[in-house]
Order: structure tokens, then C-alpha cells, then sequence
């Protein structure tokens, strides 16, 4: 939370999910190929309560925390639940080996580490990569999501300069590397792609690639904004 006396307000990434959610709040915000969906007023709300969780799970601000899950809700979730919070999303394809993960997990000396639950047989010593392992879907996202305060949680306000988000490069020329991008960068590049792309309310957007990915991930938001 912002200091006493501060004038900072919540970034617009932070407030992503605001507008759609008071203007349209039983519109579909996201469909999955499995039939599931949801509505603009139901994300909110879940989204609000994994940031009551990863509050209520001692993440402060600026720490880091991975996830390393396929497209689904709980991907959007986590990713615009640290943005709430003022903590960094670390998205981790699910394509990069053990030794890979091992290496980005702790460069970053992340948090907290959520992953699918069948990473885990592929990740031997998983529960150490971190101080806290959450595998989804699984008691230990159920245990996770439990923690969360029924009242709304009180944003922390981002300055345009705050980290947001850290992406790894392919690490074609060596060992991935981790790019900072921040609340003011991020959210610029969403407006810029909504101005380009002239989406408008009822316009849907296809998400065909994995959103840890630097394009889908600035993508991704844009069917929310």
C-alpha cells in the first residue's frame, strides 16, 4: 500500500479489469476451447481474491512470483493478481527443460512458484525451487486460494516506473535472460495495441500462443481492457 500521505493512484494495469467489469459485468470475458467461460464481473472477483491470497501469503511488494501453467484462468489470474498487488509476474513457458526452470526460478529468487501438477514428476525437487510451491489444479491450490479475505483487497498504487512483469529470452546465445517491463510500459503497449488492432466492445480475441510468451502475454489483456 502506498505510503501514508502518498498521491500515488493505481496504475492502469492495475485498474485493467475496472471499466468492462462496472460497464459490462455479465458480458463473456474469456472462453476456453473446453467450453468454460466467464464473465467480466465474475474474473473481477476471482482475481481479486488470488491477490487476497498472494497477500495474505506475506508477497510484498516487488517480489517475484513464477508461474509455469498452460493458457487457462488461473495463468490470467495469477499474471493480473501480481499486477494488483504491485508484485512481479514471472511467466515460465512450459516448453523450457528442468535445468532451465531451475535456473529462472532462481535467478529471479522468486516468492512463490505455481505450476500445472504435471510439471511436477518433470521438475525433481520442485518444492525446493521456491519458499512456497503451489501446484493447480490440486489441494495446494485449493489450500492457497482458501487464504483469500472475502473483502475486497486494497490495491497497493503502482507508479509507472514499478515492475511489473519480467519475460526470459530463449537464450539462444546463452542462458535465458530476464527483461523487466513495468506498470507504465506494460499498459502502453496494451493501449497501443487496442488503438492499432481499433478493437471495439463486442470484438474477440484469439489467443493461439502461450501467454508467457512477450506477445501474447501484451495480447492477452487486450479481450479485458
Amino acid at each position: 500500500m502506498a505510503p501514508e500521505g502518498s498521491d500515488m493512484t493505481p496504475s492502469g494495469l492495475q485498474q485493467l479489469l475496472d471499466k468492462p467489469a462496472r460497464e459490462f459485468p455479465e458480458k463473456v470475458a474469456i472462453r476456453s476451447p473446453d467450453g468454460f467461460s466467464c464473465t467480466f464481473s465474475e474474473l473481477r472477483a476471482s482475481i481479486s481474491s488470488v491477490a487476497s491470497a498472494l497477500l495474505r501469503s506475506a508477497v510484498q511488494r516487488g517480489e517475484r512470483v513464477v508461474w509455469l501453467l498452460p493458457n487457462g484462468l488461473e495463468a490470467l489470474q495469477l499474471s493480473c493478481a501480481c499486477y494488483q498487488v504491485a508484485a512481479i509476474s514471472v511467466p515460465i513457458n512450459l516448453r523450457y527443460s528442468a535445468p532451465e526452470v531451475a535456473y529462472m526460478v532462481g535467478k529471479v529468487q522468486a516468492k512463490m512458484l505455481f505450476l500445472h501438477s504435471s510439471k511436477l514428476q518433470q521438475l525433481p525437487g520442485a518444492s525446493q525451487l521456491a519458499p512456497e510451491v503451489v501446484a493447480t489444479p490440486g489441494p495446494a491450490w485449493d489450500a492457497f486460494r482458501s487464504r483469500a479475505d472475502p473483502a475486497l483487497p486494497a490495491l497497493r498504487p503502482a507508479p509507472a516506473e514499478q515492475p511489473a512483469l519480467i519475460l526470459f529470452t530463449s537464450g539462444s546465445t546463452g542462458r535465458p535472460k530476464g527483461v523487466l517491463h513495468s506498470h507504465g510500459g506494460c499498459w502502453a503497449a496494451i493501449q497501443t495495441a487496442a488503438e492499432t488492432f481499433a478493437l471495439r466492445s463486442d470484438d474477440v480475441v484469439l489467443v493461439g500462443k502461450p501467454i508467457s510468451h512477450a506477445g501474447p502475454v501484451q495480447v492477452e489483456p487486450l479481450e479485458l481492457w
